[in-house]
């Protein structure tokens, strides 16, 4: 069998899977395989157990809509609160004068993802 290049990771996934249906055809065990095409039978073994685990799925995003809430003889429409994704985080700027309403909203329905 002709060596497959594995410059990345997505390479090294193909070619371990290639290998590893090549095995499952070819009715030999693991190690007669592994001896047969001078893989390490551990390495092998390793791909064979990750190949089975499922791939976690991709992030889904959620849209937010959180509604401007007017203070009685207020017409601002500002709830006083920001919320902004930062190095992986949730960071939420509350204003001195903030809508306490609005922030217990934001707050449960990030709770919900």
């Amino acid at each position: 069998m002709e060596p497959i290049k594995t410059k990345d990771q997505k390479s090294k996934r193909g070619y371990w899977q290639r290998h590893i249906a090549l095995w499952k055809r070819s009715g030999l065990s693991q190690r007669q395989y592994c001896i047969k095409n001078s893989l390490a039978l551990s390495t092998f073994g390793y791909w064979n157990r990750k190949l089975r685990k499922p791939q976690p799925a991709a992030p889904h995003f959620y849209p937010l809509a959180v509604p401007p809430i007017t203070a009685p003889g207020n017409n601002r429409s500002d709830s006083g609160l920001r919320l902004c994704f930062r190095n992986q985080k949730f960071e939420i700027d509350i204003a001195k004068e903030f809508s306490s309403t609005s922030l217990k909203k934001l707050i449960l329905t990030l709770e919900r993802l």
